[in-house]
């Protein structure tokens, strides 16, 4: 039979004992709780990191995307001003002059950009991505018969002019596109950062140009011609353009043709 100082003393010992379980449980849950809040910071961490990297890749995209739009605009711009050369060396002697041959082949877009591939759209709008496309493939093959018309002498002269007219119609037109695309794909792509991106590549231009511009006075433009004085506000580039360009587009005269051409010419008739 325990007694009364035996009871007190078991009582003291279970109460020690579980007062230790009771510790050593506490411990080992702090350490738990300790180790699955690291263990998801760490996940939190590596979460933002990869939602950071998206957001980075995604940033590139776009600006690559804004560049390729942007690159190509300049380069219709450009179209246009040597056309403008082309019409003031010419001087309407369409039937007895013709711009040194591969003038009109620089015009075509490069195959690479035909697809505007890297340009994102939503599926709806894929329509619009592809007809600008055929409108850019439809540009090369005018601009390859150009090409081919400038410099035939028997080929009409009045139809050179069209010619002329219709492919910087084209220009100005795939330049509104363009636009439009920028718009659809939420890109930074309007007049304004247009207007900004071309005057800065000129404006780099002009600080590096050595000899001064041809001293010609350019005559006032309307219609398409007008289209990047006023749709883009560009007048003072364009004309630098133009005059930047005037001694690097050659304009000659069709070569007389020799007795045996002319027989030979009879006799294909």
């Amino acid at each position: 039979m325990i007694g009364a100082g035996n009871e007190e003393n078991v009582s003291q010992l279970l109460l020690r004992k579980i007062s230790e379980n009771t510790d050593a449980w506490g411990d080992g849950l702090s350490i738990m709780l300790t180790v699955l809040t690291i263990l998801a910071s760490i996940v939190t961490i590596i979460s933002l990191l990869g939602l950071a990297l998206e957001l980075w890749k995604r940033k590139v995209s776009t600006e690559r995307q804004e560049l390729i739009i942007k690159d190509l605009v300049r380069h219709l711009f450009v179209n246009a001003a040597i056309m403008e050369v082309i019409r003031m060396k010419m001087e309407g002697q369409w039937e007895k002059m013709h711009p040194l041959e591969g003038v009109f082949s620089r015009f075509c877009v490069l195959d690479s950009d035909l697809q505007l591939g890297q340009i994102r759209v939503k599926d709806k709008q894929y329509t619009k991505l592809h007809s600008l496309s055929l409108f850019l493939r439809n540009y090369n093959i005018m601009s390859q018969l150009a090409e081919k018309h400038f410099n035939d002498p028997k080929y009409d002269p009045k139809e050179k002019e069209l010619e002329l007219d219709d492919l910087l119609g084209r220009t100005v037109r795939i330049t509104d596109e363009f636009l439009e695309l920028g718009k659809i794909a939420k890109l930074n792509i309007n007049n304004d950062s247009i207007r900004e991106f071309i005057t800065l590549h000129y404006n780099e231009k002009k600080a590096k140009r050595q000899k001064s511009l041809p001293d010609i006075r350019l005559s006032a433009r309307t219609g398409n011609r007008a289209y990047y004085d006023d749709k883009l506000n560009l007048s003072e580039i364009y004309d630098f353009c133009i005059l930047d360009r005037y001694d690097d587009i050659r304009v000659i005269p069709f070569k007389a043709r020799s007795i045996r051409a002319k027989i030979l010419s009879f006799l294909e008739a």
